[in-house]
């Protein structure tokens, strides 16, 4: 358990030099209010995820990568 803990010290540590810097670039971009309103709040649910893993419909999945490889080529045909 220590080495863990050691380990996320030196995490935050690394981390910490970058937080007021990104802070200044989401003002300038004017994109404080998304991060604060939909990306911060999403940071647990999408760690959850990572750590849980996610259900994929394989057959869904290629149907849907078969659909989008054809409207490519359309698309393709259409601007060519």
């Amino acid at each position: 358990m220590t080495r863990k803990i050691e380990t996320l010290c030196k995490k935050a540590l690394a981390i910490k030099p970058l937080v007021q810097k990104t802070l200044e670039e989401l003002e300038k971009n004017q994109q404080t209010k998304l991060y604060y309103d939909i990306e911060l709040p999403l940071v647990s649910v999408l760690a959850d995820m990572e750590i849980e893993g996610v259900r994929v419909d394989t057959k869904k999945l290629n149907e849907f990568s078969t659909m989008l490889d054809e409207q490519l080529k359309s698309f393709t045909e259409q601007i060519y």
